[in-house]
C-alpha cells in the first residue's frame, strides 16, 4: 500500500511539477487530481473487466506511474519559478508551517483513533458492503440497499471505489478506515490555491486554507469512510480549475474535465451543489480554449461520468433512477417522486441544520464567515461581477445554497460542504484587500477558533483536552518540519535528487518501524472492532449479534439478515463472509423490480417507506424461495428497530417453521437461526 500510495503520489507530482505553470502548490493541487484519477482506474479498469484484485490493481497502477514518469520526462519544465527554495522569504515558512500543522493535526487525530472500527451509518450500510461485494464478485456490480434509500445502490459509486482501493491489498479494513484524510489535505492545498489567485499572501492563504481543513463540518467527517470530503474537494478543484489563470494554463482543460468528471461521478447529492458552475460559464471563453481544449474537457467528463448513468439507463430507462426525473418535455419514471424536506420548510429547521447538527458550523464561526462575506462582496467591488472565481466564491455560494434551502429532499448540512469551503475562500478575498498586519492577525484569528472549535458540537469539556493534545503534536510537528526546511534552505541545499534520496531513506526506516508492529496492530483492530461497537455511543443494540456472528458463524458462510440495514458488520473482518437479503414481498425476487414507493417522499422518509412497501403483502413461499436462491445458511433478524418495522414477517415465518429455522442466538435486540435443508 505505501508503494502503491506513495509512488503514484510522486510520479503525479513529478508531472504535474514538470508539465505545470502554476507553481508548486498548484502542482500540489494536480498531483491530487491525478492521484485520485489513478485509483479510480486502477479500480474502475478490472472492475468493468470481472477481474477485480490485488494483482489487476497493482498492474494497472504501475503502468500508470510508468506513464506518468515518462510523461514528466517530455516536460520543458516551464512552471513558474517564483517559489524556488532558494528564494524561500518568512512568507513562504509560513505557509509550510500552516500545511505541517494542518497535517500534523490530522495525524495526530488519526493514530490515536486508530483502533476505531468503521461506525459511521451510510459506511456501514452501503458504502463499505458496496465494495465488499465487488472485491468479491471481482465485478462493478450495484448494491441492493434493503431497508434504506433505494438512490444510494443506483447513484454514481465512487466513494466505494476509492474504498476499495484501500481495502483489495489489506484484505480488511485497517487502511480504509482513514480513506477521507487524503482528499481532507487536498482541501487544503485548494483554498491555499483560490486564496492566493484572490491575492492573499502565503501565510495568510495557509491560515485560512488550514481553518477550512479543521472545521467543525469537514474535520467531523475525517475518519468517516464516506465520500462527502471527496465531493467538496472535486467541487472546489473543478471552481479552481474554472478560474481565469488555471484555465489559461496547458493543464487547464484537463483539470476541469477531471475534477468535473469527478464531480458527476460521485454521486447524485453532488448534483445539489452544482449550480455553483453556471457562475463560472464564461471562464473557458475568456481563456479562449479552441476546439480541442474543449473536447478534452467534454471528452474526460462523459469517460469518468456518462458510464454511470448509461447504465442506469440501460437497466431502468431513467439516469437518475430511482428518483423521478421531471423536465418540460421529458419525464424519466423512477421508484418514487422527492419533494423538500420537512425541516427546510421553515427557518428554524434550517437554522437548526446549519448550527445545531453534527456537521454544522459553530455559531462563532458562522458569524465570522458571513462578516467575511459581506466583505468581501463590498470590498471586490466589481471584480465580484467580473471574475468567475469571485463571483462563484462570493455570489454563487450564496445563491446555490438558497436553491438547495428550496429544493432539496435531505436537510443535511454535508451536502453543503463544498459552498462552506468556498465560503473560507471568500474571507481569502476580503483580506486580500486588508492592510497587511491586519489580514494576518483575522487569518489567524480564523484558524485558531476552527481549530478550537472542531470538536465545537459535542459540546462536552472532557474534549478540551483532547484538542490541546493535537494541537500542541501538531504545532511539535510544524516546528521540526520548518526547522529542517529552514537548515535545508541555507545549509544543506540538496538539490531535488538529493532530496528523493533522503525522502526515500526516512520513508524506508519509518516503513521498517511499522512493520515490525504491523501483524499486532492488525489483530488488535480484529479484536477491538466489537468491544468499540458495544459502546453505549456506538451501537449497543446490534453490537452482540455482531459479535456472536463474527465469533460463531464460519467465515465463508452465506448469511441473510432481515428488518435492519447494518450489513458491513456481518461480512467479517477479511470480507470472507457471504450476505445478502431474500425479499418477503410476494412475487418480487430481485432489487431491480422493487415496486413504487410514492409520487412524493420527503428525504428524511424514505427508510419508512420503503420499509413498508417491502414488507406489505408478505408471502412465505416468495421468502423461502429467495432463501433458497440465495444459499443462506444463517439468518438474522432485527427484532426492533425504531426506525423500521416493529414485527418484522420474517420473524413470524421462521417461527412458524421450527424444523428448517432452529435459533440458534437471542436477546433482546436481535435472533439468530440456522437454516437447515
Amino acid at each position: 500500500m505505501a508503494l502503491l500510495n506513495g509512488g503514484t503520489f510522486a510520479a503525479a507530482y513529478r508531472f504535474a511539477r514538470r508539465r505545470g505553470e502554476g507553481g508548486t502548490v498548484q502542482a500540489v493541487c494536480d498531483a491530487f487530481l491525478i492521484y485520485f484519477l489513478v485509483q479510480y482506474a486502477a479500480i474502475g479498469l478490472p472492475g468493468v473487466g470481472g477481474f477485480l484484485g490485488v494483482w489487476s490493481v497493482s498492474l494497472v497502477t504501475l503502468i500508470a506511474i510508468a506513464l506518468l514518469m515518462i510523461g514528466a520526462q517530455r516536460g520543458d519544465g516551464g512552471l513558474d519559478r517564483s517559489d524556488n527554495a532558494s528564494r524561500w522569504t518568512a512568507d513562504h515558512f509560513g505557509l509550510l508551517a500552516c500545511a505541517l500543522f494542518t497535517g500534523g493535526y490530522l495525524f495526530a487525530y488519526a493514530y490515536l483513533q486508530r483502533f476505531i472500527p468503521p461506525v459511521a451509518t451510510d459506511s456501514l450500510v452501503y458504502h463499505l458492503p458496496t465494495a465488499v461485494q465487488w472485491i468479491q464478485t471481482g465485478r462493478l456490480g450495484i448494491y441492493p440497499t434493503w431497508y434504506w434509500n433505494p438512490a444510494a445502490s443506483y447513484s454514481p459509486g465512487t466513494g466505494s471505489m476509492f474504498m476499495a482501493w484501500w481495502m483489495v491489498p489489506a484484505g480488511n479494513e485497517v487502511f480504509v478506515r482513514f480513506v477521507q484524510i487524503p482528499p481532507l489535505m487536498f482541501v487544503f492545498f485548494l483554498v491555499v490555491r483560490l486564496c492566493r489567485l484572490m491575492g492573499c499572501g502565503r501565510t495568510v492563504a495557509g491560515l485560512i486554507a488550514a481553518a477550512a481543513t479543521l472545521c467543525r463540518p469537514l474535520f467531523s467527517e475525517a475518519l468517516f469512510q464516506k465520500d462527502d470530503l471527496y465531493v467538496t474537494a472535486f467541487v472546489a478543484a473543478a471552481v479552481l480549475a474554472l478560474a481565469q489563470r488555471p484555465a489559461r494554463e496547458r493543464l487547464g482543460p484537463w483539470r476541469v474535465g477531471v475534477a468535473l468528471g469527478f464531480v458527476l461521478a460521485s454521486k447524485y447529492t453532488a448534483l445539489l451543489v452544482c449550480p455553483v458552475f453556471l457562475f463560472l460559464v464564461d471562464s473557458p471563453f475568456r481563456a479562449r480554449w479552441k476546439v480541442r481544449h474543449w473536447a478534452v474537457a467534454a471528452g474526460l467528463v462523459l469517460l469518468m461520468a456518462a458510464p454511470w448513468y448509461v447504465r442506469n439507463i440501460v437497466l431502468t430507462g431513467n439516469p437518475l433512477y430511482p428518483v423521478d426525473v421531471r423536465l418540460p418535455g421529458l419525464h424519466f419514471q423512477g421508484l418514487f417522486g422527492t419533494e423538500r424536506d420537512q425541516q427546510l420548510r421553515t427557518a428554524g429547521g434550517v437554522w437548526k441544520m446549519l448550527s445545531e447538527t453534527y456537521h454544522s458550523l459553530p455559531l462563532p464561526l458562522i458569524v465570522l464567515l458571513a462578516v467575511g462575506w459581506l466583505w468581501a462582496y463590498i470590498t471586490a467591488g466589481r471584480a465580484v461581477l467580473r471574475d468567475p472565481l469571485p463571483r462563484a466564491c462570493v455570489l454563487g455560494s450564496v445563491a446555490t445554497l438558497a436553491l438547495f434551502l428550496a429544493t432539496s429532499p435531505h436537510h443535511e448540512v454535508r451536502y453543503v460542504f463544498p459552498l462552506i469551503v468556498l465560503w473560507f475562500a471568500a474571507a481569502g478575498l476580503a483580506l486580500a484587500h486588508a492592510p497587511a498586519r491586519f489580514s494576518l492577525a483575522a487569518a489567524a484569528s480564523l484558524a485558531l477558533l476552527s481549530t478550537a472549535t472542531s470538536f465545537a458540537v459535542t459540546r462536552d469539556t472532557r474534549l478540551i483536552p483532547l484538542t490541546c493534545e493535537l494541537a500542541g503534536a501538531a504545532l511539535l510537528i510544524a516546528a521540526a518540519g520548518v526547522g529542517a526546511a529552514f537548515v535545508q534552505v541555507y545549509f544543506f541545499r540538496l538539490r531535488a535528487r538529493g532530496l528523493a534520496v533522503a525522502a526515500a531513506a526516512v520513508a524506508t526506516v519509518v516503513a521498517m518501524d511499522v512493520y515490525v508492529d504491523w501483524h499486532a496492530y492488525v489483530d488488535q483492530c480484529r479484536q477491538l472492532r466489537y468491544e468499540v461497537w458495544l459502546r453505549p455511543d456506538s451501537y449497543p443494540g446490534h453490537g452482540p449479534v455482531w459479535k456472536w456472528v463474527g465469533e460463531n458463524v464460519p467465515p465463508d458462510a452465506t448469511l441473510a439478515y432481515a428488518n435492519t440495514y447494518f450489513v458491513y458488520p456481518y461480512e467479517g473482518f477479511g470480507y470472507t463472509r457471504r450476505v445478502g437479503y431474500a425479499p418477503v414481498r410476494r412475487g418480487l425476487h430481485d432489487f431491480l423490480h422493487f415496486p413504487r414507493m410514492g409520487d412524493r417522499v420527503p428525504g428524511d422518509l424514505i427508510v419508512e417507506r420503503m420499509t413498508q412497501v417491502m414488507n406489505s403483502d408478505a408471502d412465505a413461499a416468495t421468502w423461502r424461495e429467495n432463501l433458497r436462491a440465495l444459499r443462506a445458511q444463517y439468518l438474522v433478524v432485527i427484532k426492533s428497530d425504531p426506525h423500521l418495522d416493529t414485527d418484522p414477517p420474517e420473524l413470524r415465518f421462521a417461527k412458524e417453521d421450527g424444523k428448517r429455522f432452529v435459533p440458534v442466538f437471542e436477546d433482546a435486540q436481535a435472533v439468530v437461526f440456522r437454516i437447515d435443508g
